[in-house]
């Protein structure tokens, strides 16, 4: 699944769209919500499960003014391709497939589900010094600078089902969102986008378990273990290693991570689908 979040400044055509977007919201095609920062106008689309919405945020940026579309393309129904497809043409005067290469991406949501409980699950980003247990007891946790180049969102999604929208898929889930920022590519040239999870590192506490028996005299190892059964963070563990520390620790621990990645042949195939199924909704072509 990918999400995209693109933005556009140009301040000439800032006070039409401005314009049109009031006049969609006093019609109520859109909903309108204004911010300190951004003022953001909405469609609400499907229920339950399949609940999803695209927006229109307006804001500044630096002397100049921006506009964002934010959408998640796979989860836009024919019917609701067809809606947004309509919106972008009323709201920037031009045909929509004209946005593929005037906007580019300004953050990209790629996630992967494991059907593995999210207490079960370990992780750990290399190069990354931050992360946000804030919302641990809510089932999710951070890692990376909030709006850095790349940061990862792992949750319970499960969890988040059962609570926002009342259904139980009768097994566990946990998602791993990576959200990839300033990439400067548009929205047609998603393609290009190459191993989006980095060098994550995601390890189930049974495998760092079965790790520990075959490596017995691995002090490092020991610490790492010891701390995250103790309920200790993965990240936190990492970090409080020196460099060669963390070197040999990833060395064992990459053998038993989950393939984020998957194989370059998979991934390509991926996300080139995911690409010209974009273009092919966004200039409703026949695919």
């Amino acid at each position: 699944m990918f999400r995209s979040y693109a933005t556009h400044a140009e301040k000439k055509n800032f006070m039409s769209v401005l314009s049109t977007l009031e006049s969609l919201a006093a019609d109520k095609k859109l909903k309108r919500k204004p911010a300190k920062y951004c003022t953001t106008f909405s469609r609400s689309l499907g229920e339950g499960f399949a609940a999803t919405s695209f927006s229109f945020k307006l804001f500044p940026v630096k002397a100049n003014s921006g506009v964002a579309i934010d959408f998640t393309p796979s989860k836009l129904t024919p019917d609701g391709w067809s809606l947004f497809r309509e919106m972008l043409g009323t709201i920037f005067h031009n045909d929509p497939h004209q946005i593929l290469s005037d906007f580019k991406l300004s953050k990209v949501e790629i996630a992967m589900d494991v059907m593995v409980p999210f207490d079960e699950l370990l992780c750990i980003a290399p190069g990354v010094a931050t992360e946000n247990l804030n919302y641990l007891a809510k089932g999710t946790r951070y890692l990376g600078q909030k709006g850095g180049k790349r940061t990862f969102c792992i949750y319970d999604k499960r969890k988040q089902l059962a609570d926002e929208v009342a259904v139980d898929l009768g097994h566990d889930l946990t998602r791993i969102e990576v959200r990839v920022r300033r990439s400067g590519i548009s929205l047609s040239e998603i393609a290009v986008i190459d191993k989006p999870f980095g060098e994550l590192v995601a390890v189930r506490k049974t495998a760092l378990s079965r790790l520990i028996v075959a490596h017995p005299g691995d002090s490092v190892l020991q610490v790492f273990f010891d701390h995250v059964m103790a309920g200790g963070s993965a990240q936190g563990a990492y970090l409080q290693l020196s460099k060669h520390r963390r070197k040999h620790l990833l060395g064992r621990l990459v053998r038993c991570s989950l393939g984020l990645n998957g194989k370059s042949e998979t991934w390509g195939a991926w996300i080139e689908q995911q690409s010209s199924q974009v273009v092919a909704n966004f200039t409703d072509a026949k695919s």
